[in-house]
Formats: structure tokens, sequence, C-alpha cells
């Protein structure tokens, strides 16, 4: 059993999305004689595909780099670190609540950390971040990444 690691990108010419590979490389400065100058650090995400006639390198704005969670929302969505997302949680009394959050990785995983008015909520009860519910996809819906500017979600 392989595990894919992958991940999902704004693409530095256009700014959209590409998701795939992620690659940096690295090219040395020089001056004709010295090559010990420093390096300029490239990064790339290289699309997912077994057909190597429609295999492309993208360079990427870093800053935007998402990385898959492994987890999927509903329509079978793939959920990235940095997306805007709706969950929904049983609170203490069994009713259902609906909190939404930017998904972020902390040293145990991946995990909700809520914005807006729900940010508000949890931080009163004493909780910054939340653990992503895993039982069904139909507990998560993605609204949007951080990254764009589609509309205030909040």
């Amino acid at each position: 059993m392989s595990r894919q690691i992958l991940f999902k990108a704004k693409r530095r010419d256009n700014g959209e999305w590409i998701k795939g590979y992620y690659s940096t490389q690295y090219i040395p400065h020089h001056d004709g004689c010295n090559i010990d100058k420093g390096f300029d650090e490239n990064h790339y995400i290289y699309n997912d595909t077994d057909d190597r006639k429609r295999c492309f390198l993208y360079q990427i704005n870093p800053a935007t780099l998402c990385q898959f969670t492994g987890l999927y929302a509903e329509n079978e969505v793939p959920i990235y670190e940095n997306d805007i997302v709706e969950c929904t949680y049983f609170d203490h009394n069994g009713d259902d609540t609906h909190v939404r959050g930017i998904v972020v990785w902390e040293d145990w995983g991946f995990t909700l950390v809520p914005i807006g008015k729900d940010k508000i909520k949890y931080e009163s009860l004493g909780y910054e971040s939340l653990i992503l519910p895993i039982e069904t996809e139909d507990e998560i819906k993605v609204l949007r990444n951080k990254f764009d500017n589609s509309y205030d979600c909040e």
C-alpha cells in the first residue's frame, strides 16, 4: 500500500490552483568564475498523472502551498490545509452545531481553528483548535481556501 503526499498551490504565472507533487530546485548564483554566490530557490508542483505526455511542471507561489490531509469532505472533495471548512459537531447536550474554521497542521495532526463568531465561542470555552471530524464525509463541507478571495465566509 503506497501513500501519496499531494499538495496544491497557486501557480506563479496566473494564480490558478494546481494539484500534484511538490518539488524544489536550487539554482546556484555565479559570476562567471565563482558559483559560491548563493542560490535561487524555485518551487514547483508537477501534476498528478500517469500519462507522461500530459505531465507538466508548474512554478508556484510557495506561500500558498497546502498539503492534502488524507480526508475528504462531502461529494468526495479533498481537504487541504488552509481550507476553510464548515463542520458538524455535537455539543455537550447532543445537539449538532456547525463550526467554521481553517484546517491547520499541529504537532499531532490536522485540526480545525475556528474563525469569526465560532472563534470567540470556542476560545471562551478554552479551545483554540478542534479535532476534525472524520466519521463521515457529510460532516465537513469545504467552503474555500484562505488564499482565495472569492467571498467572505466569516
